[in-house]
């Protein structure tokens, strides 16, 4: 007698379809394709098609009769769909009264509609009994991307000559890993994610011992290689996990408090290596005092504190910090150009106000802690699931003390879609049928997420009208006409203002490209342009301030810039607008 199949014939497709989209989410942590001018857009534009294909997928199935309503949804998620709502309402609002352009004002609001669904779709799923194929989906392709990484991570420290081939991204910082991420701290939590991912995976017998074990391991020489300090603090917090959750099996328990020693090991070894290798472990070294975080970041937090201090009720306005810090005397600034506090928390309250940030801060703290006494509360099969998301979520908040991981869709989405998880068992009863002819809310949700889909499509056409501009094909248009095409992208017009207030001859005939693209990021090259299309305009004050801004930065690409001004000057040559301080008290206000 044959056998029965382990599924019925007719869910066969189901889960082929699902299997795929669980590998197809791994694939925007593994991307090594860019376009210019954004080098992570399509890693991005990747993620948000994957997640909006999974919803899709998961939305549009029937759910057991039970019938969730935008109601009950609402009650579960209102913490975080507050701050979601709040900074789309500052978003919206902020060209009236700082100029930010249109395409940053749309692009921004297009993320935070996708945090929403992601967001919503997790309660519903929970709700809709549906946590283990949402934990599915979050977890799995994490370890799937996270043990692709080692390997690469491998490659990047030890094979470098075999890195930058197309599928393994060279890495851009000296003895530090940073995966396909380009960014070692990126790199770092996405490996902390997949560590969380391998304990759920275990706990729900999907992963022998033995296995998880080899798949922790090679997690945390990830961590090691990257040489991230954020890294190394999440190793800490998984330990302390597994300290007090007695819900978790032995193994899990044991393997997670190991992690620490597993950490201290790995460093030790590489840091050996590196010093037979190169006589100074670079990438280990800045464990140690000093480095990045102590320097760079905490100038920019002091910058950014004594621009809260100036604006403490409204802020310098939404998408405006590069802006005024930049345009803001500070002798002591870092060295880069940072268009962002590299702290949530202060970035609310720079752009915001206090006040604002205050609240949003107070929404947040509600949603943590609705989400924690859930995960405490959970039982049975549920548990060890919801916990595991829970300390994915807490993990990438802590990171966004440091970072901002969730200007990532990468980040952004599964952090919203976990949250969402927490928050639909935030109540003792976590599904409520409400059979008979009630709608449901999980349809609405499957249209939002087939409209998501629709416009991560368009906005890979659209990124292409700027794409051309930076990198034209060999039967291009000329530049003006590409450029002028650009301005009529609906989300990356900024790139094509940035290109010609930076390409032009003429400056003072790019008055508005220069107004719009200050609002994106202020760089050598687009400050000394327009330093210069305001003197050919005859507004001398503010080029002499802009240079005086851009001196403070000492980059070297603006030395020729300034090198008229180690000339001696004489009767019959004066110096440079450059060479001479500001004579009028100015601020970012006046070049809006």
């Amino acid at each position: 007698m044959s056998s029965s199949p382990p599924y019925p014939q007719r869910a066969r497709p189901i889960v082929l379809t699902t299997t795929a989209l669980l590998i197809v989410l791994a694939i925007p942590w593994l991307l090594t394709i860019t376009w210019s001018p954004s080098p992570t857009f399509l890693n991005q534009a990747a993620a948000w098609a994957a997640w909006a294909a999974f919803f899709c997928q998961m939305l549009g199935r029937p759910a057991n009769a039970v019938t969730v309503s935008p109601a009950q949804v609402g009650r579960d998620i209102w913490p975080v769909l507050a701050v979601l709502v709040v900074t789309g309402l500052a978003c919206a609002v902020s060209p009236l009264w700082t100029g930010l352009p249109g395409s940053l004002v749309w692009s921004t609001l297009a993320t935070l509609a996708g945090a929403a669904i992601a967001l919503a779709a997790g309660a519903t799923m929970v709700r809709e009994r549906r946590l283990n194929e949402a934990l599915m989906g979050l977890f799995v392709p994490l370890v799937i991307a996270g043990s692709i990484s080692a390997i690469i991570v491998v490659v990047q420290i030890f094979f470098s000559d075999l890195a930058g081939n197309g599928w393994i991204a060279a890495s851009a910082f000296a003895q530090r890993a940073s995966g396909n991420l380009r960014q070692p701290n990126h790199l770092s939590s996405l490996a902390l994610w997949a560590l969380i991912g391998v304990v759920w995976l275990h706990e729900r017998t999907l992963l022998r011992r033995q296995v998880a074990l080899a798949l922790a391991l090679a997690m945390v020489s990830s961590v090691v290689l990257t040489g991230s300090r954020t890294g190394l603090l999440g190793i800490v917090i998984l330990a302390v996990w597994a300290t007090i959750d007695r819900g978790l099996s032995t193994f899990s328990r044991r393997m997670l408090g190991l992690l620490p020693v597993a950490y201290a090991l790995g460093w030790w070894l590489f840091r050996q290596w590196a010093a037979h290798e190169f006589g100074d472990g670079v990438a280990v070294d800045r464990i140690a005092v000093g480095g990045d975080i102590s320097s760079a970041r905490f100038a920019i937090w002091s910058n950014t504190l004594d621009l809260i201090i100036r604006h403490p009720w409204f802020g310098v306005g939404f998408g405006e910090f590069n802006l005024a810090w930049s345009l803001t005397p500070f002798p002591d600034r870092p060295l880069q150009f940072y268009d962002h506090t590299h702290n949530l928390l202060l970035q609310w309250a720079v752009e915001m106000g206090v006040p604002l940030a205050l609240l949003l801060t107070m929404a947040c703290s509600v949603a943590m802690w609705r989400a924690l006494r859930a995960v405490h509360l959970a039982e049975g099969i549920d548990r060890s699931g919801l916990r595991s998301a829970f300390m994915a979520v807490l993990l990438i908040m802590l990171h966004s003390m440091l970072e901002y991981p969730l200007w990532y869709a990468y980040f952004l989405l599964p952090t919203a879609f976990g949250f969402g998880l927490c928050l639909g068992a935030s109540r003792r009863v976590l599904v409520i049928q409400t059979k008979g002819t009630r709608w449901s809310f999980a349809k609405l949700l499957w249209g939002a997420s087939v409209l998501m889909l629709a416009v991560t499509v368009f906005s890979v056409f659209d990124y292409r009208r700027v794409v051309v501009i930076f990198s034209p094909p060999s039967n291009a248009r000329p530049l003006e006409d590409r450029m002028a095409d650009g301005k009529h992208s609906i989300f990356f017009a900024h790139h094509a203002d940035y290109a010609s207030a930076t390409a032009t001859d003429d400056p003072a005939s790019a008055a508005e490209s220069f107004r719009s693209a200050s609002h994106f990021l202020l760089d050598t090259r687009f400050m000394v342009a327009w330093a210069k299309s305001f003197v050919q305009r005859g507004e001398s004050d503010k080029a002499r301030f802009l240079a005086d801004r851009l001196r403070e930065f000492h980059n070297p690409a603006s030395d020729p810039f300034f090198e008229p001004c180690e000339k001696p000057s004489s009767p019959e040559r004066s110096a440079p607008f450059q060479c001479r301080p500001a004579e009028v008290a100015l601020d970012y206000r006046d070049f809006r």
